[in-house]
């Protein structure tokens, strides 16, 4: 009788921060993955990997009474990726943004500040210090139309690299602080000036009516509980991502924030939208200027591409980040700009977590089903003996099925996407499928190979979203001399990790006529 051989981990299980632990050899001396992940971003991740090492996975979750299980197996069965849940609700981006009228509003608010600020900065900071022209334009053309958000990407490119430079738990708590005042005075002053307490629409109507609360700003107090507690635990996680210890002594922080000095505000010409169907671009009228400006001066720099920043993802189960007590005085403060009814941390952490409390009969529920079909799997049992469940014990509810075969690539005559016709080599490939070559191998060996054997022509060789190869680019014939992980130090100054056996490409080609192919991805053994 072959046991079970148990090994504990306490770690995060997706992207790059855990893969040298989980890593290619990790991954393929499983013999099948067993799913209990609270989030779908994770398990999308799961999945990937999964149907990259052809492993079997048993995916299953809980939410309140309800519980599903979906059993996935390499070349059989649908992978989770396939099938897609149908979208969640969402508030208004305009409510959200400028008009909350409830407390469910500003959490979400805050909980997307955090994203922005706290996540999204330190990795665009981090990629502008390895690839610094590469970054920017990177950056501009996802935002060519969009002044307003290109120059919030830069200025936060710009923060971030400047206080690397200068890190200390002075100026955590000085951009804490300048935070604070952005956020809970200057953006409501903005919005106010733009939209006085007496303004009108069109219509005559009074503009703050109805869910429309008029806003009032608030003004930094040292001794109110909730602005401490926005400015310890937004210096506390600025210390982190610029690798200081916490910040400890709040008397200290406290009298480090009546040193900051906070500019006066000056109103500018803003177009904000009005609703929803305001189909205007917001922005100011300096955007213009302060974007190319700020392009120039970091294009002008020349960063030290040896200091990192902690890049981060939100953790809600983590009391001791300051996460979650950001992101409740975030949402209080902005919940008292708008007069709404504050909300105590536990509600707030369970709101932006999305935190549904388990019932202990709806785990036991799935975890019998999902052990059921485990004993199959080790039994032998053909895909058709296997069933995913849905339930939902508050009705009572169980429903079993077959699971779905995988999706078939296919020819089209015509492709929404491309606007043209398209050829699926091999035919009738699956999410499964995969092209694996042995390195070390150049790109142009590697063009040759397909060539030969799936006679198409390679156009775009991409890595995530690293484009290795683009044949309308100039300059890529250099390239077609040197194996893909020599391109991608060349690009990026970083060695391809020694713990990864493997390469994953994404391939574009056209066929000798000319018509557009999709092609299974690219495993690549690097063979280091």
């Amino acid at each position: 009788v072959r046991c079970v051989q148990e090994t504990g981990y306490q770690r995060r299980v997706h992207g790059e921060e855990t893969e040298e632990l989980f890593n290619d050899f990790f991954w393929e001396n499983l013999d099948f993955v067993v799913n209990a992940v609270d989030n779908i971003k994770a398990r999308h991740y799961v999945d990937s990997r999964c149907v990259f090492y052809g492993k079997p996975l048993f995916e299953s979750g809980t939410l309140g009474t309800k519980c599903n299980s979906q059993i996935i197996l390499p070349h059989e069965t649908q992978s989770y990726g396939e099938s897609q849940d149908p979208p969640e609700d969402s508030i208004p981006l305009c409510t959200l943004k400028n008009f909350p009228y409830q407390i469910e509003h500003t959490i979400q608010w805050a909980r997307d500040f955090f994203e922005g600020i706290f996540v999204e900065g330190p990795k665009d900071c981090q990629a502008y210090l390895t690839n610094p022209v590469g970054q920017l334009d990177t950056i501009k053309n996802e935002l060519q139309d969009k002044q307003a958000s290109l120059r919030g990407r830069l200025e936060s490119i710009k923060r971030y690299a400047t206080y690397l430079n200068e890190a200390s738990h002075e100026n955590c708590i000085k951009l804490a602080r300048l935070l604070f005042q952005d956020i809970c005075h200057d953006m409501i002053a903005q919005l106010l000036h733009s939209f006085p307490l007496d303004y009108k629409t069109e219509s005559g109507v009074p503009f703050w009516s109805g869910p429309k609360r008029p806003p009032q700003v608030i003004t930094f107090d040292p001794e109110d509980e909730t602005h401490l507690s926005f400015i310890e635990s937004a210096a506390n996680i600025f210390a982190y991502i610029f690798n200081l210890p916490y910040i400890k002594d709040i008397n200290y922080i406290k009298q480090q924030t009546q040193k900051v000095k906070v500019k006066e505000f000056k109103p500018k010409q803003a177009v904000i939208k009005e609703n929803d169907q305001d189909t205007r671009e917001e922005k100011t009228e300096d955007d213009d200027v302060v974007v190319n400006d700020l392009t120039n001066y970091l294009k002008s720099q020349n960063p030290d591409s040896s200091k990192k920043l902690n890049v981060f993802e939100f953790e809600k189960d983590d009391d001791s980040n300051y996460h979650i007590d950001f992101i409740s005085a975030c949402a209080n403060l902005r919940a008292r700009n708008y007069k709404i009814p504050e909300a105590p941390r536990h509600k707030i952490k369970m709101i932006a977590g999305k935190i549904i409390p388990a019932i202990a009969t709806t785990t036991a529920m799935v975890v019998g089903a999902v052990g059921i079909e485990i004993v199959k799997r080790v039994l032998g049992k053909p895909a058709g003996q296997f069933r995913n469940l849905f339930s939902n014990l508050a009705l009572p509810l169980w429903l079993f099925s077959e699971p779905l075969p995988p999706n078939r690539q296919k020819d089209k005559d015509y492709d929404e996407v491309l606007m043209g016709p398209i050829k699926a080599i091999p035919p009738n490939f699956t999410v499964w499928d995969r092209i694996t070559l042995e390195g070390p191998q150049t790109l142009k060996q590697i063009f040759d190979h397909f060539g030969e054997k799936y006679q198409v022509s390679i156009s775009i060789v991409s890595l995530g979203k690293l484009v290795i190869f683009n044949k309308y680019q100039k300059g890529m014939e250099a390239r077609l001399v040197k194996r893909p992980d020599e391109i991608v130090f060349d690009m990026t100054g970083e060695k391809y990790p020694a713990h990864k056996k493997f390469i994953e490409m994404e391939i574009s080609a056209e066929t000798a006529d000319g018509v557009d192919c999709v092609l299974p991805s690219l495993k690549y053994v690097i063979n280091h």
